[in-house]
């Protein structure tokens, strides 16, 4: 519930809440601009109907009429449901940087009842993955955190993968691992991979936006970056095309809208950055941007940066928030701090201040840890522009004296201060935050301890009351920030984001945050997460645990808004091209089979380097999905099958195919049909028909029919096909007579 004063002057207010034991409210009193945060616990509560009031009542002024809100509470009789978040998890790891990498799940019981009992295990019993606790009981309205960590240390370059399995009496849910371990060298890494930039019609834009550069790769190594802009130069300018990083010290690429930005009218502007070095292993990496033009009739937002504050009594002071807007004519801003406790260890130094496109406001936040006991102290800075309200989050360590430590490794006591929880300050997106659906979010978090040190061996997971999946926030490993590129599906008028962080040591911390995710007059692409899938695949799970894609493999690719129509090519060779629709894996545009709305078929490029990871992405007539991450390893073997499981097999004598009625003979020659394969000799261009000379797969295979050898006389490119494989082999002389198994290797 947001309230704003009518006039530039602040008011007082105080908080009843009526008819509900249920229903809590806070803060119970306040300043405008304000915002009250409303939950309920329906625990112990029959199937029924409940109502109650919130009612606001303005101190010192006996002339305004309280203003009452009802609250209207349903609960429903529903089985306990298991629910995890989030669907899948995905570790990245270095060769001979042996490390122990963690993520966390939440589990808990979507249908907010009862506790849940349950109980894990590792399907393919993985010796490198581990799963704190082993067994469990959710409590109502509270998921438990499993902490799941991996242990690289032996692991050969490559990728590896497994399932988590949950179970319970209210359902098993599986969850994919992988786990991709790369070569020796400088990896590149962003904190985001999206940015937006909000916009009113004829008004501008003067925000910056700093995306950090990472050196993920080994400690010695470094990144030297170069950023080109692709496509959006009408709008968009980087502050720098060229820097250095390394592990201990990312680069910073700064974004900014230019003159332009006034001109267009409403609607969406896409740019995409490529940040490239050709020394990194995964070279390029994309960044896409939005430039997000409102009708000059929507009324102006504050947007202000930074969006969290942290404080620790060893560094307290002041700092300094500036007020962007999206208006050629200066705008009043009303300003009020909040503490989640009521105390009044918070400060803003203005209550009114005014801002422009030219010349945004300016607050300066201020904490004073008199009377306070260590701990960890929360609240927030409320920024209104006319009805519109955001809020910077702020959270203050208070350690004991002389006790702040500066471990950047697994916090340890330090004086009289002995760490025991976690602290988290959400830095990524204001308070009562507005976003268009489809558009991008960042999600980035500054984890600490409670005595001020950042911790850099935890976890975090974001999920989403508005349905869309979870996200797995990913540190940097330095500084104790975690991120997260969100591209919101659901539109709802009011929801909140939950992040919970766990560290082995430490309590676990959440924070909640609410806001909006607004219609979008455009359509925005998506592509959905792990939804590059091997051709022979027939799920997200299945080509996890079948481990990435070759280099030549054919691939489906799933999301939305991928093309304006379907189409496919008249003949070889592919384009890469078709309708304005492309996509990129690493440098190389993909050969496109067919394209649509939901699904596009691809050729992954032959001349990928196997045993890395490529960001991938596609562009629908100058729209872009946010890029996705595809593993390429050296094979993938995937057999064309029935839709009941048997193999789609032909009689070499004439090519008719294999079944009931003409079934296959003992010492009879077959041939089935594969993508996958990896490397031939010689090799084929990609989207370039296989030509009619023979053209083995690198890789030797085997086959074999009921736990038999069978002679291979071909394994490799078919002739005339596109990214096809085929195994000719015999049946062996004995076979016996049925419905055998058939194993390729």
């Amino acid at each position: 519930v947001t309230i704003i004063a009518g006039t530039r002057t602040p008011v007082n207010f105080t908080v009843q809440v009526d008819g509900g034991t249920w229903l809590t409210v806070k803060p119970s009193s306040g300043t405008s601009p304000g915002i009250l945060i409303v939950r309920v616990d329906q625990t112990g509560l029959a199937v029924s109907s409940f109502t109650a009031r919130i009612r606001i009542v303005v101190v010192g002024n006996a002339g305004q009429s309280p203003i009452d809100v009802p609250v209207s509470l349903t609960v429903a009789s529903a089985a306990p449901q298991l629910q995890v978040a989030p669907g899948y998890l995905r570790f990245a790891a270095r060769i001979q940087a042996p490390a122990n990498l963690e993520q966390v799940l939440a589990v808990g019981n979507s249908t907010g009842g009862g506790g849940v009992g349950f109980n894990i295990s590792i399907v393919q019993h993985s010796p490198w993955i581990f799963v704190t606790p082993g067994i469990g009981q959710t409590a109502p309205n509270s998921p438990v955190l499993v902490r799941v960590e991996v242990n690289t240390q032996g692991l050969a370059v490559g990728s590896y993968h497994d399932v988590i399995r949950i179970s319970s009496f209210a359902g098993n849910v599986d969850v994919p691992v992988s786990v991709f371990v790369s070569d020796r060298g400088a990896i590149i890494g962003l904190n985001v991979v999206g940015a937006r930039f909000p916009d009113r019609e004829g008004n501008g834009r003067s925000i910056p936006k700093t995306v950090k550069v990472l050196d993920l790769g080994d400690s010695g190594s470094t990144v030297n970056w170069t950023a080109d802009l692709l496509s959006g130069f009408e709008w968009l300018r980087l502050g720098a095309s060229r820097g250095t990083a390394a592990p201990a010290s990312p680069g910073n690429l700064s974004l900014s809208p230019n003159a332009n930005a006034a001109v267009f009218q409403a609607g969406g502007r896409y740019a995409l950055i490529r940040i490239s070095d050709p020394e990194a292993l995964n070279s390029p990496q994309y960044l896409v941007a939005v430039l997000d033009i409102e009708p000059a009739t929507s009324p102006a937002a504050p947007d202000p940066s930074p969006a969290g504050l942290f404080f620790t009594t060893a560094a307290p002071t002041a700092q300094s928030v500036t007020v962007y807007t999206s208006s050629t004519a200066a705008v009043a801003l009303q300003v009020a701090a909040v503490t989640t406790d009521g105390a009044n260890w918070l400060t803003a130094n203005v209550t009114t201040a005014t801002a422009s496109t030219l010349t945004p406001g300016g607050v300066a936040v201020s904490v004073n840890p008199a009377g306070l006991s260590p701990g960890t102290y929360t609240g927030g800075v409320n920024i209104a522009m006319g009805s519109v309200l955001r809020t910077v989050n702020v959270t203050f360590v208070v350690a004991a004296a002389g006790s702040l430590t500066t471990s950047r490794v697994r916090p340890q006591a330090s004086g009289s201060c002995t760490p025991s929880r976690l602290a988290l300050t959400q830095s990524g997106l204001a308070g009562n935050f507005a976003v268009p659906a489809g558009w991008p979010a960042a999600l980035i978090v500054q984890l600490t301890d409670d005595c001020g040190s950042p911790v850099i061996d935890g976890a975090a997971v974001a999920s989403f009351s508005n349905g869309d999946p979870p996200l797995s926030l990913i540190g940097d490993h330095q500084t104790g920030a975690y991120s997260a590129t969100w591209q919101p599906a659901v539109v709802v008028p009011q929801m909140t984001v939950t992040i919970r962080a766990t560290s082995p040591t430490l309590q676990t911390v959440t924070a909640q945050f609410v806001g909006t995710i607004d219609q979008n007059a455009a359509t925005a692409p998506t592509l959905a997460p792990n939804g590059a899938l091997h051709i022979f695949f027939d799920s997200p799970t299945a080509a996890l645990l079948g481990g990435g894609l070759a280099p030549g493999n054919v691939a489906q690719v799933y999301g939305t808004g991928l093309a304006a129509a379907p189409a496919s090519p008249a003949s070889a060779p592919l384009p890469t091209q078709l309708n304005g629709t492309f996509m990129l894996v690493g440098g190389f545009e993909a050969p496109l089979f067919y394209i649509s709305d939901q699904l596009v078929d691809v050729q992954i490029p032959f001349e990928l380097t196997p045993n890395r990871q490529y960001a991938a992405i596609v562009s629908n007539n100058g729209a872009l999905t946010l890029p996705e991450t595809i593993d390429a390893v050296p094979i993938q073997p995937g057999m064309a099958v029935y839709a009941a499981g048997g193999v789609i097999a032909q009689h070499a004598a004439d090519y008719s195919l294999v079944n009931a009625a003409s079934p296959a003979k003992p010492g009879e020659g077959l041939i089935i049909y594969l993508a996958g394969m990896g490397a031939t000799i010689p090799s084929v261009k990609s989207g370039d028909p296989t030509p009619l000379a023979l053209v083995p797969a690198t890789e030797k295979s085997t086959v074999t029919v009921d736990l038999q050898n069978a002679s291979i006389s071909y394994a490799g490119l078919t002739p005339t096909g596109v990214g096809l494989y085929q195994i000719n082999f015999t049946v062996p002389g004995n076979a016996r007579t049925g419905s055998l198994p058939l194993v390729v290797t």
